[in-house]
């Protein structure tokens, strides 16, 4: 795998791929995980742990908004989840129930 680091500034940037495809980067605001091709795969295999996404609770600290519970495979809602007019959530195999406005 080639691997390239390229210093821009600003921390620089992580260059994964012979193609340079994925990289890992900050532009001196926010962060990146950026993928060129392909599908992207968060794995974890440590054994019965979860997948919590984090982040700034309002006051301060941080807080788990979403977890991807390996032991209940389940994936858990912490916090209220918003849909946009005209989204639906959509349940069963065939969609058979859509809730919407």
């Amino acid at each position: 795998m080639d691997l390239v680091f390229v210093n821009d500034g600003d921390g620089g940037k992580l260059k994964f791929g012979a193609s340079q495809d994925f990289q890992i980067y900050h532009d001196g605001s926010d962060s990146y995980l950026d993928n060129q091709t392909g599908n992207l795969f968060i794995v974890n295999k440590a054994d019965n742990k979860d997948i919590r996404f984090q982040t700034d609770n309002g006051s301060g600290g941080t807080t788990t908004y979403f977890t991807i519970d390996g032991v209940n495979e389940l994936n858990q809602f912490s916090k209220n989840v918003v849909l946009s007019d005209n989204v639906k959530a959509l349940f069963g195999n065939s969609s058979d129930l859509q809730i919407y406005h």
